[in-house]
């Protein structure tokens, strides 16, 4: 009786298991419809809580004010400031040459050698060991695109990235550059304290990485990325060239929390916690006056009181040469604020907020989250006008933009597109009574492209993981074929196999099925 019980419980494992199997065994097969077998030679980042991070007390608490200052120790010391000034780092591993690493049997076929390196543009991705498979397969996809610019891997101490995964990142990959942050501020300034240190192995380092890195303008890319064209095309556009930025937005999720907690002051009344933090900022420190919203600010939804969430950070474009005062708030923000208010699901509001703050103009894509139809969870079939599975996002094109009235998907936020186990493990997936989590194998249709200044506050019985009535459109018909080359390359980085990542599908006419 045991043994059967035992035997019982392992019919979920090993269906999780087959799962993974016919995943290969399918994108095999797909593979060779696509080409010939001679064709083949042809950051998600986990949310790892910063240690010293306060919470702020719940709605109407008789405690301090959710929205005062504690009294946690800032990490805004000159050391860690002089270490982050100074941009010549000893800890940036560039590419291989032949020489140290061999080059892959079947390099990506060229027909022209690629232009030379614009070293004050480039991607940032920050990485550890257990999404390395996605951040390879990302790299090998810009290039696929045809983006050529230098790539920086950042990543927090050596326990992050393994020998054998830096290996695999830059082995056959030109003007990769891997970039242990911390290690380099703690051999600048051995009195660093760890404790802050060791926050920034979390959805922190991105922020970090980008006020450190020597790279001018710089497109901050989530590992789980699935792009549908460069997005250096992004760089093109109205809104980037006005402001030097480009951020995208959040879901709206009125939730009593991040930037939306309301606090009780020692008077009594009630503030939002934003609204604190843009009323007692410390502007003297930077030179400013203040404050002084910007309309951006004021019209914002998270301003009005009608989403916790503003920003997704997994797309950020920045020119820091045209960002005035935001890249020093910026710091202030990483290593001093967050100790103090919890204002942000991890790092994403880090980005708009330091602009604001610092008085400088940033631009937001008009257009509100998408989302992709979960198969799992029969979105088509049981909502059709309501779609809950990964994040998309709209080419961000706004007035001045010749292409305006034409809505094209820049990328798809999606790991469970590609992760058999987008949870993170067989326990959780086995647990989680959310079937938009659960790995989505073909995805069709993608939430309609709507203005987010205009989108409903959900009410209290909607899921606020979906995008509600706004109305679906099928997917760009170019969408599989870019997602099967870039599940090739996330199996092939997965199981060790590093010749497939020197190799771009060919395109190939799509075939409806």
């Amino acid at each position: 009786m045991a043994r059967h019980h035992a035997r019982h419980h392992q019919w979920p494992l090993l269906l999780l298991v087959a799962v993974v199997v016919a995943v290969g065994v399918y994108e095999l097969h797909l593979l060779r419809q696509l080409v010939k077998p001679s064709g083949l030679d042809g950051f998600d980042v986990r949310e790892r809580a910063a240690v010293l991070a306060l919470r702020v007390p719940d709605r109407g608490s008789s405690e301090r004010s959710a929205v005062l200052e504690s009294n946690a120790p800032s990490a805004d010391t000159p050391a860690l400031r002089r270490e982050l000034d100074d941009q010549a780092l000893n800890a940036t591993t560039s590419v291989p040459d032949s020489t140290t690493v061999p080059p892959a049997t079947t390099p990506v076929p060229r027909s022209t050698a690629p232009p030379p390196v614009d070293r004050s543009r480039g991607i940032i991705i920050a990485l550890h060991d257990g999404i390395v498979a996605m951040g390879a397969s990302l790299i090998r996809e810009l290039r696929c695109l045809g983006n050529h610019e230098v790539i920086q891997v950042y990543h927090c101490f050596p326990d992050e990235l393994s020998a054998e995964s830096r290996a695999m990142l830059t082995r056959g990959v030109s003007n990769v550059e891997i970039i242990d942050v911390c290690s380099a501020m703690l051999k600048r300034d051995p009195t660093a304290d760890m404790k802050v240190l060791q926050s920034f192995k979390s959805y922190w380092v991105k922020p970090l990485a980008v006020y450190h890195s020597s790279l001018k303008e710089i497109i901050l890319l989530d590992a789980d990325v699935i792009l549908l064209q460069d997005p250096a095309v992004v760089r093109s556009l109205a809104g980037y060239n006005r402001t030097g930025t480009t951020f995208f937005y959040d879901r709206v999720s009125p939730i009593n929390k991040f930037l939306n907690r309301v606090g009780v002051r020692r008077s009594g009344t009630k503030i939002q916690l934003l609204h604190h933090l843009v009323e007692k900022f410390d502007y003297e420190r930077f030179g400013l006056s203040g404050p002084r919203p910007s309309a951006t600010l004021l019209n914002s939804r998270a301003y009005k009181g009608d989403t916790a969430h503003e920003q997704d950070s997994s797309m950020v474009l920045l020119d820091k040469r045209r960002s005035g005062g935001a890249m020093e708030v910026l710091r202030y923000l990483i290593f001093h604020t967050r100790f103090h208010y919890r204002f942000s699901w991890g790092d994403k509001e880090a980005f708009w907020l330091a602009y604001e703050l610092a008085q400088q103009p940033y631009f937001f894509s008009p257009w509100g989250l998408a989302l992709v139809n979960s198969v799992p969870n029969r979105d088509l079939q049981t909502h059709p006008n309501t779609m809950c599975g990964s994040m998309a996002h709209y080419l961000p094109v706004s007035h001045g933009d010749t292409a305006l009235a034409t809505p094209e998907v820049l990328y798809v936020n999606g790991k469970a597109l590609l992760d058999p186990f987008p949870q993170g493990s067989v326990d959780k997936m086995l647990k989680t009574t959310h079937r938009s989590r659960f790995f989505n194998m073909k995805p069709t249709h993608v939430t309609a492209r709507y203005r987010r200044d205009m989108y409903p506050v959900p009410t209290a019985k909607q899921n606020l993981e979906c995008v509600h009535e706004q109305g679906t459109t099928p997917l760009p018909s170019n969408f599989r074929q870019l997602l099967l080359r870039r599940r090739f390359h996330y199996f092939a980085a997965a199981t060790g196999l590093v010749d497939p990542l020197s190799q771009c599908l060919p395109p190939s006419p799509v075939v409806s099925s």
